[in-house]
């Protein structure tokens, strides 16, 4: 999810026609930057397998079939839990490359929120609030 997010570009005004992606506009030391641990295994599998396709209207997860196919052309061996990993990460990536479209959009791995980040500070827990009354049912 963080790298969709990273990846993502999103518009910083209405007449912006080349927006530019996310980790180049992040300012030098930002935590927001790092990526969480992976197994490196899952993460190559997950760059050669294209991390998600192009579909009418969009981009869609990798399913079984994609998967099926990279194993048979590719070489790689994946076990069923490696295999759900990647159509997981898949579905992630996609979910989080059109959430982040939103300029507001926090990041969702962040090791620790810089002081003068305000703003993704209210947004965090705004989005905490958010889930708490959805767990609750408010």
């Amino acid at each position: 999810m963080q790298l969709a997010w990273l990846c993502s570009a999103p518009k910083r005004s209405e007449k912006d026609d080349n927006p530019k992606p996310r980790i180049n506009s992040l300012k030098e030391g930002s935590t927001a930057g790092n990526l969480p641990d992976a197994l490196p295994f899952l993460v190559m599998c997950f760059d050669l397998i294209g991390r998600c396709k192009s579909a009418g209207m969009g981009r869609v997860p990798v399913g079984w079939t994609d998967v099926d196919s990279f194993c048979n052309r590719s070489g790689y061996d994946l076990t069923g839990w490696e295999s759900e990993q990647l159509i997981k990460m898949s579905a992630d990536f996609c979910y989080m490359l059109h959430k982040a479209g939103d300029l507001q959009c926090p990041p969702p791995y962040r090791e620790s929120v810089d002081e003068d980040d305000t703003d993704t500070i209210q947004e965090i827990h705004k989005n905490v609030d958010r889930k708490l009354d959805q767990l609750f049912g408010k």
